[in-house]
């Protein structure tokens, strides 16, 4: 859910860099002063919530500059592990979320009293 004027903002002021797996597009300062490094930022794909979860590793470490070039730029290929699992947003607050299940407990609740 983009707004109007970020739409705007991102068609007069960005550079596209990229795309990730789960379709979000990547932009960055087209011109920007030498005394600070570009801005960066993420146009998040309508699928999915607009929320920092929703961005791959490789894409976040781009986004805040922990790595130079982004990750279709890369020029170390990303190695992948046996144990490693593909991105998955937080479903925290959805549907989707974890919820422990309910424990029968048998005995009723008794509150604790002090000792008198």
């Amino acid at each position: 859910m983009t707004t109007s004027v970020t739409r705007l903002l991102t068609l007069l002021h960005g550079k596209p860099v990229g795309r990730d797996s789960l379709n979000n597009r990547y932009y960055e300062e087209k011109r920007f002063p030498k005394h600070r490094p570009p801005r960066r930022w993420v146009v998040f794909h309508s699928n999915h919530p607009e929320e920092a979860s929703a961005i791959t590793p490789a894409w976040h470490a781009w986004i805040h500059h922990t790595t130079k070039n982004p990750p279709t730029q890369s020029t170390t290929p990303r190695l992948r592990h046996v144990w490693q699992k593909p991105h998955q947003p937080n479903p925290t607050g959805t549907p989707k979320a974890f919820t422990p299940k309910k424990q029968i407990n048998t005995q009723p609740y008794q509150a604790w009293k002090p000792p008198a």
